[in-house]
Protein backbone atom coordinates (compact mmCIF):
# COMPACT_ATOMS: atom_id res chain seq x y z
CA UNK A 1 0.00 0.00 0.00
CA UNK A 2 1.96 3.07 -1.22
CA UNK A 3 1.67 6.27 0.96
CA UNK A 4 1.45 9.80 -0.79
CA UNK A 5 0.95 11.83 2.65
CA UNK A 6 0.73 15.35 0.76
CA UNK A 7 -2.94 17.30 1.39
CA UNK A 8 -5.42 14.95 0.39
CA UNK A 9 -8.08 18.16 -0.27
CA UNK A 10 -5.04 19.36 -3.14
CA UNK A 11 -5.24 15.88 -4.56
CA UNK A 12 -8.75 14.78 -4.56
CA UNK A 13 -10.99 17.73 -4.02
CA UNK A 14 -14.05 16.24 -4.35
CA UNK A 15 -13.12 15.21 -0.51
CA UNK A 16 -13.54 18.49 1.28
CA UNK A 17 -16.75 17.97 3.33
CA UNK A 18 -15.39 14.12 4.54
CA UNK A 19 -12.06 16.01 5.50
CA UNK A 20 -13.95 18.32 7.54
CA UNK A 21 -15.60 15.25 9.49
CA UNK A 22 -12.11 14.36 10.01
CA UNK A 23 -10.69 17.13 11.51
CA UNK A 24 -13.58 18.06 13.25
CA UNK A 25 -12.88 14.47 15.28
CA UNK A 26 -8.96 14.85 15.02
CA UNK A 27 -9.17 18.32 16.99
CA UNK A 28 -11.49 16.76 19.58
CA UNK A 29 -9.28 13.35 20.04
CA UNK A 30 -13.21 11.91 19.73
CA UNK A 31 -12.16 9.71 16.45
CA UNK A 32 -14.56 6.50 16.38
CA UNK A 33 -12.70 3.09 16.82
CA UNK A 34 -14.32 2.14 13.24
CA UNK A 35 -15.45 4.17 10.40
CA UNK A 36 -17.31 2.99 7.31
CA UNK A 37 -16.23 4.42 4.17
CA UNK A 38 -18.89 3.82 1.90
CA UNK A 39 -19.47 4.78 -1.98
CA UNK A 40 -18.89 3.68 -5.87
CA UNK A 41 -15.45 2.48 -7.12
CA UNK A 42 -12.94 5.19 -8.70
CA UNK A 43 -13.94 7.55 -5.63
CA UNK A 44 -10.69 7.74 -3.61
CA UNK A 45 -11.83 5.29 -0.66
CA UNK A 46 -8.75 3.70 -0.42
CA UNK A 47 -6.45 6.88 -1.02
CA UNK A 48 -8.89 9.29 1.67
CA UNK A 49 -8.04 5.49 4.12
CA UNK A 50 -4.08 6.00 3.65
CA UNK A 51 -4.01 9.77 4.39
CA UNK A 52 -6.41 8.61 7.30
CA UNK A 53 -3.85 6.45 9.00
CA UNK A 54 -0.76 8.75 8.15
CA UNK A 55 -2.60 11.54 10.13
CA UNK A 56 -3.69 9.38 13.54
CA UNK A 57 0.06 7.71 13.42
CA UNK A 58 2.10 10.49 12.75
CA UNK A 59 4.07 11.93 15.92
CA UNK A 60 4.43 15.14 14.39
CA UNK A 61 1.93 16.32 12.86
CA UNK A 62 2.06 19.96 10.90
CA UNK A 63 -1.30 20.68 12.06
CA UNK A 64 -4.26 18.98 12.88
CA UNK A 65 -4.90 16.93 9.79
CA UNK A 66 -1.04 16.93 7.48
CA UNK A 67 1.32 14.45 8.51
CA UNK A 68 4.90 15.84 8.62
CA UNK A 69 6.31 13.20 6.35
CA UNK A 70 9.77 13.11 8.46
CA UNK A 71 9.00 10.95 11.35
CA UNK A 72 9.99 7.76 11.75
CA UNK A 73 6.06 6.72 11.62
CA UNK A 74 5.87 8.66 8.44
CA UNK A 75 8.87 7.50 7.18
CA UNK A 76 7.87 3.17 7.86
CA UNK A 77 4.62 4.34 6.65
CA UNK A 78 5.79 5.31 3.15
CA UNK A 79 7.90 2.25 2.79
CA UNK A 80 4.92 0.23 3.59
CA UNK A 81 6.82 -1.24 6.77
CA UNK A 82 4.78 0.69 9.67
CA UNK A 83 4.52 -2.06 12.54
CA UNK A 84 1.33 -0.58 13.97
CA UNK A 85 -0.50 -0.61 10.33
CA UNK A 86 -2.44 -3.37 9.22
CA UNK A 87 -3.74 -4.03 5.64
CA UNK A 88 -6.61 -6.72 5.43
CA UNK A 89 -7.36 -7.47 1.79
CA UNK A 90 -8.00 -10.77 -0.31
CA UNK A 91 -4.74 -12.29 -1.32
CA UNK A 92 -2.84 -12.30 -4.33
CA UNK A 93 -4.76 -14.58 -6.82
CA UNK A 94 -8.33 -14.42 -4.89
CA UNK A 95 -11.61 -11.95 -4.36
CA UNK A 96 -12.40 -12.28 -0.73
CA UNK A 97 -10.99 -12.01 2.59
CA UNK A 98 -10.51 -15.37 4.20
CA UNK A 99 -11.10 -16.31 7.69
CA UNK A 100 -7.59 -17.56 8.71
CA UNK A 101 -6.50 -14.00 7.33
CA UNK A 102 -9.00 -12.18 10.21
CA UNK A 103 -7.73 -14.94 12.80
CA UNK A 104 -4.26 -13.47 11.68
CA UNK A 105 -5.60 -9.94 12.46
CA UNK A 106 -6.96 -10.59 15.79
CA UNK A 107 -3.72 -11.83 17.35
CA UNK A 108 -1.72 -9.51 15.76
CA UNK A 109 -3.90 -5.82 16.47
CA UNK A 110 -3.93 -7.00 20.57
CA UNK A 111 0.07 -6.67 20.55
CA UNK A 112 1.19 -3.51 21.73
CA UNK A 113 1.70 -1.00 19.56
CA UNK A 114 5.41 0.02 18.12
CA UNK A 115 5.34 3.91 18.19
CA UNK A 116 2.44 4.73 20.80
CA UNK A 117 -0.91 3.26 21.63
CA UNK A 118 -2.72 3.71 18.57
CA UNK A 119 -2.74 1.17 15.85
CA UNK A 120 -4.81 1.09 12.46
CA UNK A 121 -6.16 -1.51 10.41
CA UNK A 122 -7.83 -0.66 7.06
CA UNK A 123 -9.85 -3.39 5.51
CA UNK A 124 -10.85 -3.25 2.00
CA UNK A 125 -12.84 -4.17 0.28
CA UNK A 126 -14.85 -5.00 3.58
CA UNK A 127 -17.78 -6.19 1.83
CA UNK A 128 -15.54 -8.95 0.28
CA UNK A 129 -15.56 -11.09 3.29
CA UNK A 130 -16.51 -14.47 3.29
CA UNK A 131 -19.45 -15.06 5.97
CA UNK A 132 -17.02 -16.76 8.56
CA UNK A 133 -14.26 -13.95 7.92
CA UNK A 134 -17.10 -11.68 8.45
CA UNK A 135 -18.47 -13.28 11.69
CA UNK A 136 -14.79 -13.41 12.90
CA UNK A 137 -14.28 -9.74 12.27
CA UNK A 138 -17.55 -8.87 13.64
CA UNK A 139 -16.13 -10.19 17.28
CA UNK A 140 -13.09 -8.30 17.01
CA UNK A 141 -15.39 -5.10 16.75
CA UNK A 142 -17.71 -5.93 19.14
CA UNK A 143 -14.73 -6.20 21.73
CA UNK A 144 -12.12 -3.77 20.03
CA UNK A 145 -8.61 -3.35 21.68
CA UNK A 146 -7.61 -0.47 23.07
CA UNK A 147 -6.03 2.20 20.71
CA UNK A 148 -6.93 0.13 17.90
CA UNK A 149 -9.19 2.32 14.50
CA UNK A 150 -10.66 0.56 12.00
CA UNK A 151 -10.93 2.10 8.73
CA UNK A 152 -13.90 -0.48 6.46
CA UNK A 153 -14.05 0.37 2.67
CA UNK A 154 -16.99 -0.97 0.66
CA UNK A 155 -18.41 0.03 -2.81
CA UNK A 156 -21.28 -2.15 -1.49
CA UNK A 157 -22.41 -1.35 1.59
CA UNK A 158 -25.79 -3.26 0.87
CA UNK A 159 -23.98 -6.82 1.33
CA UNK A 160 -22.15 -6.25 4.57
CA UNK A 161 -23.67 -7.89 7.54
CA UNK A 162 -26.24 -5.20 9.68
CA UNK A 163 -24.63 -5.72 12.84
CA UNK A 164 -21.28 -4.79 11.12
CA UNK A 165 -22.42 -1.87 9.98
CA UNK A 166 -24.23 -1.29 12.96
CA UNK A 167 -20.76 -0.83 15.20
CA UNK A 168 -19.67 2.06 12.54
CA UNK A 169 -19.99 5.39 11.88
CA UNK A 170 -20.46 6.13 8.31
CA UNK A 171 -19.12 8.27 5.94
CA UNK A 172 -20.13 8.39 2.53
CA UNK A 173 -18.21 9.11 -0.38
CA UNK A 174 -20.87 10.27 -3.27
CA UNK A 175 -20.21 10.49 -7.40
CA UNK A 176 -18.52 14.45 -7.35
CA UNK A 177 -20.37 16.88 -9.15
CA UNK A 178 -19.70 16.83 -13.22
CA UNK A 179 -18.21 19.65 -13.82
CA UNK A 180 -15.49 19.24 -10.46
CA UNK A 181 -14.62 15.65 -11.26
CA UNK A 182 -14.30 17.07 -15.40
CA UNK A 183 -12.19 19.86 -14.04
CA UNK A 184 -10.20 17.39 -12.13
CA UNK A 185 -9.39 14.98 -14.85
CA UNK A 186 -8.60 18.23 -17.84
CA UNK A 187 -5.56 18.87 -15.28
CA UNK A 188 -4.17 15.30 -15.55
CA UNK A 189 -4.28 14.00 -18.84
CA UNK A 190 -5.07 15.27 -21.89
CA UNK A 191 -7.88 14.98 -24.26
CA UNK A 192 -11.76 15.49 -23.18
CA UNK A 193 -12.98 14.21 -20.26
CA UNK A 194 -16.52 13.67 -21.41
CA UNK A 195 -16.02 10.23 -22.88
CA UNK A 196 -14.22 8.73 -19.98
CA UNK A 197 -16.10 10.22 -17.11
CA UNK A 198 -19.75 8.91 -18.74
CA UNK A 199 -17.60 5.46 -19.35
CA UNK A 200 -17.39 5.33 -15.28
CA UNK A 201 -20.82 6.49 -14.34
CA UNK A 202 -18.82 9.66 -13.15
CA UNK A 203 -16.29 7.71 -10.77
CA UNK A 204 -12.94 10.44 -11.54
CA UNK A 205 -10.24 8.00 -10.53
CA UNK A 206 -12.02 4.90 -12.90
CA UNK A 207 -12.05 7.91 -15.46
CA UNK A 208 -8.26 8.84 -14.92
CA UNK A 209 -7.65 4.88 -15.86
CA UNK A 210 -9.77 4.93 -19.19
CA UNK A 211 -8.36 8.46 -20.24
CA UNK A 212 -5.11 7.00 -19.83
CA UNK A 213 -5.82 4.31 -22.09
CA UNK A 214 -8.65 6.16 -24.01
CA UNK A 215 -7.84 5.53 -27.56
CA UNK A 216 -7.26 1.18 -27.25
CA UNK A 217 -10.17 0.97 -25.55
CA UNK A 218 -12.04 2.93 -27.64
CA UNK A 219 -11.09 0.78 -30.37
CA UNK A 220 -11.82 -2.21 -28.54
CA UNK A 221 -15.20 -1.42 -27.81
CA UNK A 222 -16.20 -0.22 -31.43
CA UNK A 223 -14.46 -3.56 -32.63
CA UNK A 224 -16.36 -5.53 -30.38
CA UNK A 225 -20.14 -3.05 -30.91
CA UNK A 226 -19.95 -3.74 -35.02
CA UNK A 227 -19.18 -7.37 -34.17
CA UNK A 228 -22.42 -7.38 -31.90
CA UNK A 229 -24.13 -5.64 -34.83
CA UNK A 230 -22.88 -8.45 -37.32
CA UNK A 231 -24.57 -11.23 -35.57
CA UNK A 232 -27.90 -9.19 -34.24
CA UNK A 233 -28.00 -8.51 -37.96
CA UNK A 234 -27.98 -12.12 -39.17
CA UNK A 235 -24.46 -11.31 -41.05
CA UNK A 236 -21.58 -12.58 -38.54
CA UNK A 237 -21.27 -15.95 -37.05
CA UNK A 238 -22.03 -16.08 -33.35
CA UNK A 239 -19.42 -18.32 -32.78
CA UNK A 240 -17.03 -16.77 -34.39
CA UNK A 241 -17.80 -13.34 -32.44
CA UNK A 242 -17.90 -15.87 -29.39
CA UNK A 243 -14.86 -17.42 -30.03
CA UNK A 244 -12.72 -14.22 -30.21
CA UNK A 245 -14.51 -12.27 -26.87
CA UNK A 246 -14.07 -15.55 -25.23
CA UNK A 247 -10.30 -14.31 -24.93
CA UNK A 248 -11.39 -11.67 -23.14
CA UNK A 249 -12.33 -10.87 -18.98
CA UNK A 250 -15.93 -12.68 -19.05
CA UNK A 251 -16.51 -9.88 -16.25
CA UNK A 252 -15.38 -7.12 -18.44
CA UNK A 253 -17.39 -8.47 -21.90
CA UNK A 254 -20.62 -8.68 -19.69
CA UNK A 255 -20.27 -5.14 -18.52
CA UNK A 256 -19.94 -3.55 -21.70
CA UNK A 257 -23.29 -5.91 -23.25
CA UNK A 258 -25.40 -4.85 -20.30
CA UNK A 259 -23.93 -0.89 -20.85
CA UNK A 260 -25.01 -0.96 -24.47
CA UNK A 261 -28.43 -2.51 -23.56
CA UNK A 262 -28.80 -0.10 -20.88
CA UNK A 263 -29.02 2.63 -23.62
CA UNK A 264 -30.45 0.80 -26.24
CA UNK A 265 -33.42 1.24 -24.02
CA UNK A 266 -33.07 4.59 -23.35
CA UNK A 267 -32.55 5.00 -26.91
CA UNK A 268 -36.00 3.19 -27.74
CA UNK A 269 -37.29 5.35 -24.91
CA UNK A 270 -36.46 8.60 -27.33
CA UNK A 271 -33.86 10.41 -24.76
CA UNK A 272 -31.73 12.31 -25.84
CA UNK A 273 -28.21 11.83 -26.50
CA UNK A 274 -26.11 13.10 -23.86
CA UNK A 275 -28.49 10.91 -21.37
CA UNK A 276 -26.18 7.87 -23.04
CA UNK A 277 -23.62 6.79 -21.13
CA UNK A 278 -21.53 5.48 -24.13
CA UNK A 279 -21.01 8.02 -25.38
CA UNK A 280 -18.51 6.89 -28.05
CA UNK A 281 -20.54 4.40 -30.03
CA UNK A 282 -23.77 6.39 -30.15
CA UNK A 283 -24.39 5.79 -33.70
CA UNK A 284 -24.05 1.98 -33.36
CA UNK A 285 -26.24 1.72 -30.22
CA UNK A 286 -29.04 3.59 -32.42
CA UNK A 287 -28.82 0.93 -35.06
CA UNK A 288 -28.89 -1.57 -33.22
CA UNK A 289 -31.89 -0.69 -31.49
CA UNK A 290 -34.09 -1.28 -34.75
CA UNK A 291 -33.63 -5.11 -33.88
CA UNK A 292 -34.99 -4.84 -30.34
CA UNK A 293 -38.02 -4.03 -28.42
CA UNK A 294 -38.25 -2.98 -25.04
CA UNK A 295 -39.80 -6.04 -23.26
CA UNK A 296 -36.68 -8.28 -25.08
CA UNK A 297 -34.26 -5.18 -23.71
CA UNK A 298 -35.17 -5.49 -20.45
CA UNK A 299 -35.52 -9.36 -20.13
CA UNK A 300 -32.10 -9.39 -21.37
CA UNK A 301 -30.31 -6.92 -18.91
CA UNK A 302 -32.90 -7.32 -15.54
CA UNK A 303 -33.47 -3.65 -15.70
CA UNK A 304 -37.06 -3.04 -14.56
CA UNK A 305 -36.04 0.91 -14.37
CA UNK A 306 -33.71 3.52 -15.96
Amino acid sequence: MNFNLSPLSDDLPWHEKQWQVLRACVTKDRFPHALLLHGPMGVGKRIFAQRVAATLLCSQLTDSITPCGQCQSCHLLGTSVHPDFFLLEPEEGTSTIKIDQVRMLAERVTLTGQFGDRRMVVVDPVDGMTLGAANGFLKILEEPPAGVVFLLLSSRPGRLLATIKSRCVTLPFPIPPDNLAASWLASRVEGSPEVSLSLSLGAPLQALAIQSGQEDLIALRQKMIKELYSVVSGNGSPVNVSNLWSKMALMDVLAKIISWLADIIRVKMYLPDEKLINKDVVGELKSLSRFFDLPTLFRLTAIDHI
